[in-house]
């Protein structure tokens, strides 16, 4: 489009407190290129200081005001909880196209799409994409980042089968599929980066696509060797068991159906498990090298796990 700006340079976000809107808060505001605007229901000490950042107080259910808050804008991103209003993501990417944005970062963080899509997921959470790809005058740019390795690692045995606190851990399978996961930093930088470069060779690139990054490529037994450098722990101090990926897949679809949300996350994470598209740095490649993405240290990532697994998510006893 002619109007269209050299560089992006006004970004308004939803979500900057969360966990992984807070990790792209931080970087955009580092690079010094952006002015951003995070809109949020209730005002929180949550926010960083910064003279490049606005945070907005506003109602969700006044589209009006979303709209006149997202005028003048050149991208939105969007990160919200699973708790949020299912209607909510649809609205916002209206309101956004209302107001003028060409492009938006929907709230889709996770495995690639079409040929790249795990097969048999639990949960489709695609629908993101298309409440941009359905909507006139935008359009989406989705960050495929595969699992969030410090938040999956942590939050306990349906996830990747660790409870780090009990040093027990259940293998899927012999525990040695590798798959693609990234950190929220990796998460942070990799749209930090994105927004950057100049419009054609970034977001325009990857108008209506994927841009794909990732941090490690790891199996269990990477996750395992890695926690026993960080805990000074060996296997004979872990409770290791084993269980068929498919099967776990079946079990978990098994509990959700009845109401039961560990279910959901079995499930899902068994899923990944299971389909081969789950290691995209392989079968696809990523976009690492063109924005400009460096290696990251596989056991800082999971000492951040420990700290978390023996904090408060530790407490929930999953």
């Amino acid at each position: 489009m002619s109007s269209e700006p050299k560089y992006i340079r006004k970004v308004a976000l939803i979500g900057g407190t969360g966990h992984v809107g807070s990790h792209i808060l931080k970087h955009l505001l580092g690079t010094s290129q952006h002015t951003i605007t995070a809109l949020t229901r209730q005002p929180s000490s949550k926010f960083p200081t910064s003279p490049n950042l606005n945070v907005l107080s506003i109602t969700y259910d006044d589209q009006t005001a979303l709209i006149n808050a997202l005028r003048g804008h050149d991208f939105l991103i969007i990160t919200l909880s699973a708790r949020a209003p299912p209607t909510l993501h649809r609205r916002l990417v209206s309101a956004a196209a209302t107001a003028g944005i060409p492009y938006v970062l929907p709230n889709y963080y996770g495995y690639g799409l079409g040929a790249h899509a795990i097969r048999d997921p639990i949960a489709d959470f695609s629908h993101y994409i298309t409440d941009v790809a359905q909507t006139p005058d935008v359009s989406y740019v989705a960050l495929v980042c595969g699992s969030w390795y410090e938040f999956s690692l942590a939050m306990g045995e349906p996830w990747f089968g660790f409870r780090i606190r009990d040093r027990s851990v259940t293998l899927y399978g012999d525990g040695r599929k590798k798959v693609s996961v990234s950190t929220w930093e990796r998460c942070g930088e990799g749209v930090a980066s994105l927004l950057c470069l100049p419009v054609g060779e970034g977001v325009a690139r990857w108008k209506d696509k994927e841009v794909y990054v990732s941090s490690f490529l790891v199996s269990q037994r990477d996750m395992l060797e890695s926690l026993h450098r960080v805990l000074g722990t060996t296997d004979a101090e872990w409770t290791i068991s084993y269980e068929e990926p498919a099967e776990r897949l079946r079990a978990g679809k098994e509990q959700f159906a009845k109401g039961e949300f560990l279910g959901f996350a079995k499930a899902l994470y068994a899923a990944v498990f299971v389909d081969e598209n789950a290691d995209f740095e392989t079968r696809r490649g990523v976009d690492n090298g063109a924005l400009g993405l460096g290696s990251e240290d596989l056991d800082a990532a999971t000492r951040r796990a420990v700290a978390m697994a023996e904090g408060e998510i530790g407490d929930l006893g999953y």
